[in-house]
């Protein structure tokens, strides 16, 4: 798998050809890696458990981001708070545990 500083100096979209290019890793190894199934949940549960002891929250902050475009995936109404309504943009959420 890369290693996360790929994602920091990579400028451009990050693709299988970009992490290829930055590591010691072919494009099909990519490809190859990433088509096998991942069990993130475990994984997250694993990474927290070893390093957070004892009580554990989560916290999770929904965003709205004001987007005019139809083009978009994901583009939608969502619930903005700042202007108490609907809007026509996308939603983004925050994840964290403390």
């Amino acid at each position: 798998m890369p290693h996360p500083k790929f994602f920091l100096f990579i400028k451009d979209k990050i693709n299988f050809s970009q992490l290829a290019r930055y590591s010691g890793r072919n494009e099909e190894s990519y490809r190859n890696l990433f088509a096998k199934p991942f069990d993130f949940f475990n994984f997250n549960k694993i990474l927290i458990e070893q390093h957070i002891e004892g009580k554990k929250a989560i916290a999770f902050d929904p965003s709205y981001i004001n987007k005019t475009g139809k083009h978009t995936a994901g583009v939608n109404y969502f619930w903005s708070g700042v202007a108490g309504q609907m809007k026509w943009g996308l939603e983004l959420g925050g994840l964290a545990i403390l």
